[in-house]
């Protein structure tokens, strides 16, 4: 953790360590619109995806629980 926020790359492998998990939320067309990432029990944070007309990402957020 660097400066309270997870670094891309502890996203990207954050499924790969026993005992954290990720939730997907997705929309009408199937695609993601929101992913938590839990440790255990504990939501830790999520990521919020924003499409365009297009159906391609135009916005990734990341927020703290």
């Amino acid at each position: 953790m660097i400066g309270g926020n997870y670094t891309e790359t502890t996203r990207d492998s954050w499924a790969t360590v026993p005992g954290r998990d990720m939730e997907f939320t997705n929309n009408a067309s199937g695609k993601p619109t929101k992913i938590t990432y839990l440790e255990g029990d504990t939501v830790v944070f999520a990521q919020y995806l924003t499409y365009d007309a297009n159906g391609s990402v135009t916005k990734i957020e990341c927020k703290a629980s």
